[in-house]
């Protein structure tokens, strides 16, 4: 069956009925600075509504095409919102003709994922494979394999793993020997196969395949994310990147780094660039000579990382490289807070590093969390206080305030008994960083952990108004 070896199917979002009146407020006021310090128009939306390019097609698309694949990507997300078009969907999936359906989604998606996958098998029967990667999937396997549509997950990195499997169903070969996934037996029982027993290299890859990227995406995405290295050393509570944490970086050279920067620009058209390694300056000599070539070529880019690593040197560096803004992950202005959670760092660095920053003449943006284990309503006016402290300090620009949720593949998901709290939300939908909480803490219900997130999103845009 089928003209082609794989599809691969970019699943749409879903978007909340309404947001609330201080979310529209602070987005208004939030991406008029945004838009004057990285110097371009922004689309004002709410940041889950935010448009970026499809970048697992690419990376896989790249490993299959190598293998001598052909690759079609079928991108279902316009099809999405808060009403997703399923029947705009049914008729795109009667064009395709593959044995192989290949999916990705997030844990607040993945309703979506299980009723196209549903699609796919009332379209084409058992004579198509449907295969689930992404985060969430990795961290549900056995779960999402419950649901009778998905026949295999894919856990962690896809580039190995996908391919083989393709081999295999065309092969008529078992599965049973690819490392790395999830698969359901014909009696309905479920096995695991063993992980790789090695990390993928960056390095060990072909360049991203950007050209399977549809080009209906160019003139909608205001910049493009680009990630230099795979792995985290840190291990974070509320991370659900199970795959990086605990893990010392791998750089990609700076040669394949250029490179994709340069095909994103050239076809899409993009000269800003979000560098979205969780630490970006962990080898600072990298962040050195990548940012003498971002201004060759007069690219302006966005760099995050964390408070403890950083020097006013390597911000020096920063800034004359055309990095137009740093974000660092604060998450909360207790230590109390921050010890529980893993974070590894102090309040004293969050200040320390905001001063450090603007020094250097960089624009500064901080990340909050609101409903942090044992978050009270005196730590979470403690954090709000101290947003507004630093930003009448004129030591920050933006700040963007998430609910704490616990993701599958966190520590607060696996263990909430351990972190004092009671995860009561059972549809993944309502599982985001802009909506009702899904847990209560010891000392907060849902309820008042939204109303609070609200509040800070109220309070920090008077601190903005005027400044767009």
């Amino acid at each position: 069956m089928g003209d082609y070896d794989i599809i691969l199917v970019q699943v749409p979002l879903l978007a909340k009925e309404y947001s609330e009146p201080e979310e529209l407020e602070f987005y208004d006021k939030y991406w008029g600075i945004f838009g004057r310090v990285v110097e371009r128009d922004m689309f004002k939306v709410p940041i889950y509504d935010v448009k970026e390019l499809p970048l697992w097609i690419a990376a896989l698309g790249a490993t299959l095409e190598q293998n001598d694949m052909d690759v079609r990507v079928l991108d279902l997300s316009p099809y999405g919102g808060v009403n997703v078009d399923y029947e705009a969907i049914r008729k795109e999936l009667e064009t395709c003709s593959s044995p192989v359906f290949a999916l990705s989604s997030f844990t607040n998606n993945f309703s979506v994922c299980v009723k196209i996958s549903k699609l796919i098998k009332d379209i084409f029967g058992e004579s198509a494979t449907v295969v689930v990667g992404g985060a969430h999937a990795s961290n549900t396997a056995e779960l999402c394999l419950m649901h009778g549509s998905i026949d295999i997950v894919c856990r962690g990195e896809g580039e190995r793993a996908i391919p083989d499997i393709v081999k295999c169903i065309k092969n008529g070969k078992p599965i049973s020997q690819v490392c790395g996934i999830s698969w359901k037996k014909e009696d309905g029982g479920v096995v695991h196969n063993p992980a790789a027993s090695t990390r993928i290299l960056p390095d060990e890859l072909p360049l991203p395949a950007y050209h399977l990227i549809p080009q209906t995406y160019r003139g909608i995405i205001s910049f493009a994310r680009i990630y230099t290295s795979r792995g985290c050393a840190y291990n974070c509570a509320y991370c659900a990147d199970t795959l990086w944490s605990n893990r010392k970086p791998i750089h990609q050279t700076l040669e394949r780094t250029l490179k994709q920067v340069e095909a994103m620009h050239n076809l899409f058209d993009i000269d800003l660039f979000y560098v979205g390694d969780e630490s970006f300056t962990y080898n600072k000599s990298y962040v050195q000579d990548f940012g003498s070539e971002m201004i060759k070529r007069n690219f302006k880019w966005i760099s995050q990382t964390r408070t403890d690593l950083i020097t006013p040197e390597i911000l020096n560096v920063m800034k004359e490289s055309n990095c137009k803004l740093i974000k660092f992950g604060a998450e909360s202005a207790n230590q109390h807070l921050l010890n529980k959670i893993r974070k590894g760092i102090t309040v004293e660095s969050i200040r320390k590093a905001c001063y450090m920053a603007k020094s250097a003449g960089l624009n500064v943006l901080l990340y909050w969390m609101v409903g942090l284990p044992d978050e009270s309503r005196e730590t979470a006016e403690n954090t709000i206080q101290y947003a507004e402290n630093l930003f009448n300090d004129k030591l920050i620009d933006l700040v963007e305030y998430y609910i704490t949720t616990p993701y599958p593949g966190t520590d607060l998901y696996a263990n909430p008994n351990k972190y004092n709290i009671e995860i009561i939300g059972k549809d993944f939908d309502e599982w985001r960083e802009d909506r009702p909480s899904v847990t209560n803490t010891q000392y907060l219900s849902r309820d008042e952990i939204f109303q609070i997130w609200k509040q800070g999103l109220s309070r920090f845009a008077k601190c903005m108004e005027g400044l767009r």
